[in-house]
């Protein structure tokens, strides 16, 4: 990364704490950053832990590009998983209520 960031000045490090309870701020972060940083017709917000499919994040980007404001994010679904053992459980099960609520939608 360090390579990649000399060379091509594309990688924005953030000076923040990880985890969950920062996120907010930390998407905040980015995108002020981001803006004030490079002129750019899209920016990517990822992790370290995600891989990006630069052919179909190209497709999608193209069709958007004509419209002047578009935010695409990861959009959760379906029932919230409370029980540990699964395989999708969901840590913060008890912020969505009762049992078997669903996710609401967002981005």
């Amino acid at each position: 990364m360090d390579a990649e960031e000399k060379e091509y000045n594309d990688i924005l490090r953030l000076n923040h704490v990880e985890g969950q309870d920062g996120l907010p701020l930390k998407i905040q972060m980015f995108l002020s950053s981001a803006l004030s940083t490079w002129d750019a017709d899209f920016y990517v917000k990822v992790d370290d832990d995600v891989h990006v499919n630069i052919g179909i994040t190209r497709s999608i980007l193209a069709r958007h590009r004509s419209k002047p404001r578009v935010y695409i994010g990861c959009m959760k679904s379906g029932p919230v998983i409370a029980n540990n053992e699964s395989k999708y459980y969901e840590p913060d099960h008890w912020k969505f209520g009762t049992a078997g609520n669903n996710y609401f939608r967002h981005a």
